[in-house]
Order: structure tokens, then C-alpha cells, then sequence
């Protein structure tokens, strides 16, 4: 269900791109939320973290990545 969700915010991280401003990633968030019943932010959030948490982003803050901050591929 998340594959394709997954794919492009990885996808956008790689480019160095917000996740959450990415209009194909909200459609696809949104894709989903209607189907689930969720809020699609949430959507995107859950999925942000479950790519976080299985190693394949992560989070710096500017301090952490030196002025830029933000997701990053892991």
C-alpha cells in the first residue's frame, strides 16, 4: 500500500527536496488517507517516520548538517 509512497519520498530526500511540499507525494498521501479514512498529513508523517526508523532517512537539524537542515538520505 506504502510502496509507491515510500519510493517518492525517498525519492525527493535523495534530490534534497521537502518531503511534505512535493505535490506527487501529497497526491499519493492523499490517495491513501481516502481510502484509510486518516488525515493525509498523517499519511505522509507515519510514512516519513516508518523510512526514519528502518534506517533510510533521518533528521539533522541545521546545528547537526551544518546550515542544512532537514531530512536526509541516511
Amino acid at each position: 500500500m506504502y510502496e509507491k509512497l515510500d519510493k517518492r519520498i525517498v525519492a525527493s530526500v535523495a534530490k534534497r527536496e521537502n518531503p511534505l511540499h512535493c505535490k506527487r507525494i501529497n497526491e499519493e498521501a492523499e490517495r491513501i488517507a481516502t481510502e484509510t479514512g486518516r488525515d493525509a498529513f498523517r499519511v505522509l508523517d507515519g510514512r516519513l517516520q516508518a523510512l526514519r526508523k528502518a534506517g533510510k532517512i533521518c533528521y539533522l537539524t541545521k546545528a547537526d548538517s551544518y546550515g542544512q537542515g532537514g531530512w536526509h538520505m541516511a
